[in-house]
């Protein structure tokens, strides 16, 4: 009893130390990330080292591609794609037909395509975002634009960290 308290103590503190360090480079991948958030109708392109979040509503169809082998996935909370870290996962491919719900994607190398009547996400990181169809968007957090003045034309934005003030 008295040798497992020592162990447990230095467990703790390496556990806390492990969440301070993850913390610190989470924060700095953050300020050194752009991001964007679209809503809209039509078609949304990721590509690039980035964390995306959003809500896919109707009859959608999502698919994502892992260029690395340690990308993350969830669609409605089950784990579609996944990685553990320094791990690559033979499955790098997932295809979601008749797609509704909420759905969370991470890698550094990372493609996700979402076609959906209404498609609302968020995006963090490095690449680029392709829009197609009518909808609405900011990047940075600046003033809110429209996809396009023509449905049948992309808008493709690179996503670049903001300038620092």
């Amino acid at each position: 009893m008295r040798k497992s308290l020592p162990i447990a103590f230095v467990a703790l503190v390496l556990i806390s130390a492990l969440g301070a360090a993850l913390l610190l480079s989470s924060a700095n991948a953050a300020s050194n990330s752009a991001r964007v958030q679209a809503t809209g109708t039509g078609k949304v392109v990721l590509q690039g080292e980035l964390v995306a979040f959003g809500l896919a509503s109707g009859n959608s169809r999502i698919i994502v591609v892992d260029h690395r082998g340690d990308a993350n996935f969830t669609m409605n909370g089950r784990t579609r794609l996944r990685s553990l870290t320094g791990k690559r996962t033979k499955k790098r491919r997932v295809v979601i037909k008749k797609a509704q719900g909420r759905f969370y994607a991470r890698g550094s190398k990372i493609s996700v395509v979402v076609q959906s009547v209404q498609v609302n996400v968020s995006i963090a990181g490095k690449g680029r975002v392709r829009l197609k169809g009518i909808g609405r968007y900011t990047v940075n957090g600046s003033r809110a634009r429209d996809w396009s003045r023509n449905p049948r034309i992309w808008r493709t934005l690179k996503l670049t960290p903001p300038a620092r003030r």
